[in-house]
């Protein structure tokens, strides 16, 4: 069942853990490990935000070593085999569907239901309520939290306001709109479009949103669940297709996008050598360093498909979080979590 929440979500969220000075006793002398294999690679900007609350934790936790390997994105897959091998990690972390049907799914980990009542370490706060409303649920199942998230994560088209200014452009609110100004962008020398084509999901974006501002929410997992294949049959699926078939005959796409190899095209749209790209809400974060010092970061929803179903109150929403693989040390898992929020 796609899981959706009904609003327009801009930024991506990568301040929600706070990095106080807290502190956590423990009564043993004994050390405890926490093995922790993280999904970031070392050097990205979440993966400075939670070395600093590690190290932080084992200065206020002088029995507790937290012992991370910086693996990449693929961890989930190496989670699941130490997992069905009993050597599972401790804590872990990905987005929430990943988690889910590789872990959560397949009974391969731990409740963490003791910690939403936990306070958090001299806030006095319980820490099921430092969480805005429907995301701590997300993928709780049959009673049992497992999955903590700590980012929000959306999608839609980014730009430089001061270049919009300077052409004189403003966000569309409908494809009718959106075609125009890439046809106003195309005329002044300038590639409207942005795209890396070697990553897969950027580009599936164009398609599975135009069919959700077509059809409505959930269209596409609808047609994806049909095992029958008659949903696809809908002329709204095909529709969809055509008009981003149309934005590749009309050359909107940047130069070379079709062999382009990440992050290529997200580097020149920020030094300005195009002017738009559909790409998720960390965009900000992977290309500031390339930004000249009048960028001014801007994102608007895609826009409306006349006549269809699906509007712009109506948001892609991922989540990031941690999740306590089978065998973990729950106790020591959850005390580290409760400092870290």
């Amino acid at each position: 069942m796609e899981k959706k929440i009904s609003s327009v979500i801009s930024i991506l969220l990568v301040a929600v853990l706070l990095l106080a000075a807290c502190s956590s006793s423990s009564s043993s002398s004994e050390k405890t490990t926490i093995k922790y294999w993280s999904m970031w690679n070392k050097g990205e900007p979440q993966q400075v935000v939670i070395q600093k609350i590690i190290d932080e934790y084992e200065d206020a936790n002088q029995n507790v070593k937290v012992d991370v390997q910086w693996m990449g994105r693929e961890v989930m897959s190496k989670v699941r085999n130490a997992a069905l091998s009993g050597d599972a990690p401790d804590l872990t972390e990905q987005s929430g569907a990943e988690i889910e049907g590789a872990l959560i799914n397949n009974k391969l980990v731990e409740p963490l239901n003791d910690l939403l009542s936990k306070k958090i370490p001299k806030e006095g706060t319980a820490f099921q309520d430092v969480f805005i409303d429907d995301i701590l649920p997300f993928y709780q199942k049959e009673g049992n939290t497992y999955f903590i998230p700590y980012e929000i994560i959306s999608s839609g088209f980014h730009y430089n306001e001061t270049l919009f200014k300077k052409y004189g452009v403003e966000p569309p609110a409908t494809w009718d709109q959106f075609v125009e100004i890439n046809k106003k962008f195309q005329s002044e020398g300038l590639a409207p479009l942005a795209q890396d084509g070697n990553i897969d999901f950027y580009n599936a974006y164009y398609y599975y949103w135009l069919v959700e501002r077509l059809m409505g929410p959930g269209a596409l997992v609808k047609a994806a669940g049909d095992k029958t294949g008659e949903t696809w049959s809908q002329p709204e699926y095909l529709e969809a297709a055509k008009k981003v078939q149309e934005l590749a005959d009309n050359k909107f796409f940047a130069e070379g996008y079709k062999g382009s190899q990440y992050p290529a095209a997200q580097t020149a749209w920020a030094s300005g050598k195009s002017a738009m790209i559909l790409v998720g809400s960390w965009l900000s974060s992977e290309t500031a360093e390339y930004s000249s010092k009048d960028f001014k970061y801007k994102a608007f929803p895609f826009p409306e498909v006349e006549g269809g179903k699906g509007g712009k109150d109506q948001a892609e929403l991922y989540l990031i979080g941690w999740v306590a693989p089978k065998g973990a040390d729950k106790k020591a898992v959850q005390d580290f979590l409760a400092f870290a929020m």
